[in-house]
């Protein structure tokens, strides 16, 4: 799988994020229209979950959208398919912490 990696200069755009289960467990998942901005795995409760999420990107930026969420996840897991289309993802961070 190739990943495309954007970096964020600016205001966090709006984001989808939901719920979904995994071939690894219970993951948290958030999208923007620039890629994946967030992907945690579900140790606790759900709401603990949320308020991690909310924590990183602002909770009026958030809108709940399990199905594309579910989608996008089928995706990132794909486990049969040895030809995986790319991903973009969205890194945010100081200059410091993006350097590679």
């Amino acid at each position: 799988m190739k990943i495309n990696f954007h970096i964020l200069n600016g205001e966090k755009p709006m984001a989808r994020y939901g719920f979904c289960d995994t071939p690894v467990g219970k993951c948290l998942i958030a999208e923007t229209e620039l890629g994946v901005c967030w992907l945690s795995f579900v140790t606790g409760s759900e709401r603990e979950a949320e308020r991690k999420l909310e924590r990183f990107w602002p909770k009026e930026k958030l809108k709940s959208d399990v199905e594309s969420i579910k989608l996008l996840a089928k995706r990132l897991f794909l486990t049969e398919n040895s030809n995986r289309e790319s991903i973009d993802v969205l890194v945010c961070g100081t200059a410091f912490q993006l350097i590679l």
